[in-house]
């Protein structure tokens, strides 16, 4: 079972997702690089669904 974390997703010129941070600490949950044809080259938490965990957290806001 995941846990969402109250997170804010920081994005880059392209829109994708390249830091998930916890709000209430202000630590990264998740870092994502891309190369320059948008294949993941790295990923701090592989496990993570972090769409998983933005969506719970803006459907949390309405």
């Amino acid at each position: 079972m995941q846990v969402a974390l109250p997170s804010g997703q920081l994005t880059d010129h392209l829109s994708s997702v390249r830091l998930l941070v916890n709000t209430q600490t202000g630590a990264i949950a998740q870092r994502i690089d891309y190369d320059e044809f948008g294949r993941v080259l790295s990923d701090s938490q592989p496990g993570f669904n972090s769409k998983a965990n933005a969506r719970q957290e803006s459907q949390s806001c309405v």
